[in-house]
């Protein structure tokens, strides 16, 4: 038997308002358990097609990245463009002619951690900033009805599925390169 006690709980930042600060915590626990599967990923890996898999892991980085700044920019901050230091981060658009992920070739796993946590910490920050009420409030924009609380939900899950697909992916690459 384990005598290893796990803490299993979120806790909000300091500076939070408390009901933001638990979203926060859950954002980070969420990407904290992705930093944990790409603990795996061999330089070789990032790149590397798996069979019977559309992605690579480094294209499926890119979209997390990306998706999370077209919300935090467009629908949690409400600018019409996306801020100059957001688009230095994404040299490539998010899908291709075909409307399939943009395949993002050639760059480190660091490379890509990097520009996760650049999002993440601008997301952190704008959410930081946030009142309970604020947070929860329904805006209405051009083509939407939206809460930053729904935003955040759905870029859990965002990542989550992700995670998952990359999960697989990983599974068949370490059989590929184990020879099995």
């Amino acid at each position: 038997m384990n005598d290893e006690i796990r803490e299993i709980t979120l806790n909000a930042p300091t500076g939070a308002a408390p009901g933001v600060g638990l979203w926060i915590a859950a954002l980070a626990n969420a990407r904290q358990r992705t930093l944990e599967l790409l603990e795996r990923v061999t330089p070789a890996m990032v790149d590397a097609q798996a069979p019977y898999h559309e992605h690579t892991i480094g294209t499926l980085l890119y979209h997390i990245a990306i998706i999370e700044a077209d919300w935090l920019c467009i629908e949690i901050e409400e600018h019409e463009e996306y801020p100059a230091e957001i688009v230095a981060l994404f040299p490539w658009d998010h899908r291709d002619e075909q409307r399939r992920l943009t395949t993002v070739t050639g760059l480190t796993l660091e490379a890509h951690l990097a520009r996760l946590a650049q999002v993440r910490a601008a997301l952190t920050e704008t959410l930081l900033a946030l009142s309970d009420a604020e947070f929860r409030q329904a805006r209405t924009l051009p083509d939407a009805v939206v809460s930053t609380v729904w935003v955040v939900h759905h870029l859990l899950q965002h990542e989550a599925e992700h995670r998952g697909e990359m999960g697989q992916l990983l599974d068949v690459l370490e059989t590929v390169e184990a020879g099995e």
